[in-house]
Order: C-alpha cells, then structure tokens, then sequence
C-alpha cells in the first residue's frame, strides 16, 4: 500500500476524492484484523471516486487519511464493554465528545479531525463511522472472533450502500445498535 503522500492525499492538497473508506485495523491482532478484511471485500465494489485504504496507523499519522476528500466513512473495532460482542455502532463524529485535557500520546480519529479542522485543513465534510464491538483486540496472532467475522457481511454491504451508487442521504446520525446472532 503506499503512503498518503504518494497518493496525491497530503494535507496541502485540494479536495480531490469523493469517499474515502478508512479500514483501521492491525491483522495480527484478533479482532483487530476486521478492518484489514472489510478493505480487502469492499475494493472489488470501489468505483474510480472512492478510495479504499486499510491501515494500522494511529495518532496524528491520521491527519492524512482524513484531508482531501469529501465524504469519510472508517470502519474499525471498540472495546466498550457495555454490548455483546458483534454489535455494530454507527454514528457521525460529530456525535462524539472529545475529552478536554487528553494526552498527545493519545490521539485518535476524533482527535485527528477536531485538529485538522482547527488547523483550516480541508477535512472531510461528513464522516460515518462504524465500530464493532470486539472480543479481544490486543493479543498478538489471535484469530478473529466469530462475533466479529459474522459482521463482515453486515459492514460491507452497509459501506456498499454509502458508497456513490447508492449516495442517496441513507446515511442518518444517531447509533444504530445491531446484534449479529453466531
């Protein structure tokens, strides 16, 4: 995969992509890999203006994921603890709070975007986010839980469904809370 920069999605660059998907994820780490796999099934379905990238990167190394382009979803995992395994959130950045006071050893995607926009950067205008509730993101060569494998089809037709062809307002904030039964 080449680096944002060699793809012409620097932050000093125009607004030159209509969607970015942004898969974060690390494939030796459990159900961390999920964002790895979403990336691999949705590019045969990626139309010339949509670019589909898969990255482990973190922090401010996000800023160039997120400038340049229209339209952001990002796919990943969370561990929240207060859903099953499985679950699918889907909401609008704009509907997380950031909290004040937070270390720069800390940053991530809702940081990222809060700093490019104080900066003037032209960051995406809409960002969705899904995030599926992950049984065990952290334990090096783990194999995906069968909670999250069982998403896969769910989150890949759900970004299919946002993608241009089917761009019509679908989308709506709030969280959408979704059980998938093993």
């Amino acid at each position: 995969m080449s680096s944002p920069s060699e793809d012409s999605h620097s932050p000093s660059t125009e607004v030159v992509t209509a969607l970015r998907v942004l898969c974060l994820g690390n494939e030796l780490l459990g159900d961390d890999a999920l964002g790895c796999v979403v990336a691999d099934q949705l590019r045969p379905f990626a139309s010339a203006e949509v670019d589909i990238l898969s990255t482990p990167e973190s922090g401010f190394h996000l800023l160039d994921y997120v400038v340049g382009l229209r339209r952001l979803i990002v796919v990943d995992t969370v561990q929240t603890g207060t859903a099953p395994p499985g679950t699918i959130y889907q909401f609008r950045d704009c509907e997380l709070a950031l909290v004040p006071g937070g270390s720069p050893h800390y940053v991530g995607l809702c940081e990222a975007l809060a700093l490019a926009r104080t900066l003037g950067l032209p960051v995406a205008e809409e960002v969705i986010i899904l995030v599926v509730e992950a049984v065990d993101c952290l334990t090096l060569g783990a194999e995906m839980s069968s909670q999250v494998c069982s998403t896969i089809p769910t989150l890949v037709s759900m970004v299919r469904d946002m993608m241009p062809a089917a761009q019509d307002d679908r989308v709506r904030g709030g969280i959408v809370r979704q059980t998938v039964a093993v």
